[in-house]
């Protein structure tokens, strides 16, 4: 299984992807400072504020998720490529088992590091700019580190969503 989500790895244009996952970390990243200065100062009130709008922020690797599932599941369709798949020695549910778990994989790993880096960035320019009142308590620590995984995972479940709505023809 490893070695076929690889080869969707491979068939990918991975310059486009890396650059997407970059842009896309870049503004989330500067989100939660934005949104608290200009957008909704309320979640500035504490850093518990804050950390659940960061969950609403990384919300937006949905639309990585579809981004992947386009180019994954769409574009080799329309490429007529989806048919060369199919004439691999395997079957068709292992085939399509790889490439769910590829995206899954991707969208989970890059939401996971893009939770780290945000938190970072979102202390570090409270640190010169105080914009959030108080400082974070090892509670709100604790809360935010255990929060990653959960919402990751839900941002995972949540961004296969089109998926459903996808027909082939």
């Amino acid at each position: 299984m490893v070695k076929l989500i690889w080869l969707e790895w491979k068939k990918l244009k991975r310059q486009t992807v890396i650059s997407e996952i970059i842009i896309y970390m870049l503004i989330i990243m500067i989100m939660p400072v934005f949104f608290i200065n200009a957008v909704m100062p309320a979640f500035g009130e504490s850093y518990a504020s804050a950390i659940e709008l960061n969950f609403y922020i990384q919300m937006g690797f949905v639309l990585f998720g579809g981004s992947l599932i386009n180019q994954v599941f769409i574009e080799e369709y329309k490429n007529k490529t989806m048919a060369l798949s199919f004439g691999y020695p395997i079957s068709r549910k292992k085939l399509y088992l790889a490439k769910i778990l590829f995206i899954a994989l991707c969208i989970f790993v890059v939401t996971v590091i893009s939770y780290i880096f945000t938190g970072i960035v979102t202390y570090t320019i409270d640190q010169f700019f105080p914009f959030i009142n108080g400082q974070p308590t090892s509670s709100d620590i604790l809360t935010y580190f255990g929060s990653i995984f959960l919402n990751s995972l839900i941002v995972t479940l949540i961004s296969f969503v089109p998926l459903f709505f996808l027909e082939f023809g």
